[in-house]
């Protein structure tokens, strides 16, 4: 059986379970949109809530039940609990107010992608390119909930792309302060919350403690991590106030490594160590720990403070051996 045709069973199994059920929701085979990451699955539709629609990648559920011995059956239950779960403890909001704009100008928020991984999805989204990445506008309901703005939205509004990058970026200032924390203070913080665990064997508990005394001996690292309280915090490379705060902290020029979609980090631009050395650092971390959803770029990033210009590295590196002809 192929995975299309694992999903395809799937979809009317639980189609004929809700017939027979009260029909609390339905399903469909579809390719899920999403940011980065989207798969062909089941989008589940809610039969009470019209604006309720999410996907389930079933990909996990496929190769299980080739791997082992679960019953098609079974394999319908454990899905069918978990959709019904989901539902039963379905946030209760008015989604009525994301046709408004005067309500949604008051909730936006902004996520920054790779643009070459999401070509085609960006084709229906309005963005703004910023170096080789895009940033897109969310609408959030409360902190973990949000909807992503497209096309339609936007004709909607009756907006351009211009003013709601505008209020986007305006909105996100004021009511998300950025932070920038020195990188060993943040590790520091997370070792001590790690060690708070009173069930961590006697081993692991002895390696923590020996990586936090070393981060408090060792020389300061030189490198601060900066985002925002909250998901997508990387976007603050898109922020003038952020901009602003770390040139005044760098003294001048700064690199950015994009850790994730979540956060980026800073160092200095009289770093020790090449563009190709730190490159290839990014690109196996991401490979080793960052997720596909969460990663961001390959990339190091520059920002010139004086021509106010957020580039690649390599991009600056190359405009610097052309010369100043190239701002002109």
């Amino acid at each position: 059986m192929t995975y299309q045709e694992f999903v395809i069973k799937m979809q009317n199994r639980l189609n004929y379970r809700q017939k027979q059920s009260g029909n609390m929701y339905s399903v469909s085979a579809d390719t899920v949109e999403k940011i980065q990451a989207s798969y062909y699955g089941l989008l589940i539709s809610v039969s009470t809530i019209s604006d309720a629609k999410w996907g389930i990648n079933l990909k996990p559920y496929y190769f299980e039940f080739l791997v082992s011995e679960v019953s098609m059956d079974d394999m319908v239950d454990r899905i069918d609990q978990g959709i019904c779960h989901e539902i039963e403890h379905l946030p209760k909001y008015d989604l009525s107010n994301i046709k408004d704009y005067e309500y949604v100008k008051n909730h936006l928020g902004l996520q920054v992608i790779n643009m070459e991984k999401n070509q085609e999805f960006l084709k229906n989204i309005p963005y703004t390119q910023i170096a080789d990445l895009a940033l897109v506008y969310r609408i959030f309901i409360d902190q973990n909930i949000c909807a992503l703005i497209n096309n339609n939205m936007l004709k909607r509004y009756g907006i351009s792309k211009e003013q709601l990058h505008s209020d986007a970026i305006s909105h996100d200032q004021r009511e998300k302060p950025c932070f920038i924390k020195k990188m060993e203070e943040v590790l520091k913080e997370l070792l001590k919350k790690i060690l708070q665990d009173k069930e961590m064997p006697k081993e692991k508990r002895e390696e923590m403690k020996n990586k936090l005394a070393k981060v408090e001996n060792d020389p300061p690292l030189q490198m601060y991590i900066a985002g925002i309280d909250g998901v997508y915090g990387a976007s603050v490379i898109a922020r003038p106030d952020f901009l602003e705060k770390a040139t005044q902290l760098m003294g001048g020029d700064f690199y950015v490594i994009p850790s994730s979609i979540h956060e980026v980090i800073i160092l200095k631009d009289k770093h020790q160590g090449s563009i190709r050395e730190i490159e290839e650092t990014i690109w196996e971390e991401n490979m080793l720990n960052v997720s596909e959803e969460d990663f961001l770029s390959n990339n190091l990033y520059h920002y010139d403070s004086s021509d106010h210009i957020f580039e690649t590295a390599a991009g600056y590196e190359q405009r610097m051996k052309n010369g100043p002809e190239m701002l002109m």
